[in-house]
């Protein structure tokens, strides 16, 4: 999406507490195309071999966010988020194990579970790039256009 497809950036994330998982780029010059990316992301887990290495690496990788140093105004955002969303030690807890217990099956599982899921497309940007890349979608229901600017 970044590197190949030219957008100026782009990354997923998961938000354990809303349970979302979010695909996102920006200033994307190939919205069709990055769409279709996102949208074969469940295949690509599918196929994708996991050797050891790679797994090891995901699990430091997501260990990373759960585990981040912190400055001190930060700590205390994230100790009123989580006390607000009442995300407690043991359940961050849980969530170590869970990285931890991450295994190459962990992959297609979590490509069934988003194969399975239901999507939402939100794009802000050019109407006419919106409507270029609802031509070369296949799903039957393109993408609605519309100026929030005016509401």
């Amino acid at each position: 999406v970044r590197v190949l497809g030219g957008a100026y950036g782009g990354f997923c994330s998961f938000d354990p507490t809303s349970r979302l998982f979010l695909c996102l780029s920006y200033r994307d010059p190939n919205l069709a195309e990055t769409l279709a990316n996102y949208n074969g992301i469940p295949q690509f887990l599918n196929t994708v071999p996991v050797d050891q290495e790679m797994l090891e690496k995901s699990i430091v990788g997501a260990l990373g966010s759960v585990d981040q140093h912190m400055l001190p105004d930060q700590k205390g955002y994230v100790s009123l988020l989580r006390h607000l969303t009442q995300y407690t030690e043991d359940a961050r807890a849980k969530r170590r194990e869970e990285l931890f217990a991450t295994t190459q099956q962990s992959f297609k599982l979590f490509a069934e579970a988003l194969q399975q899921s239901q999507r939402t497309i939100v794009v802000v940007g050019a109407a006419k790039s919106i409507s270029e890349a609802n031509e070369g979608m296949l799903k039957p229901t393109p993408m609605k256009v519309m100026n929030v600017f005016d509401a």
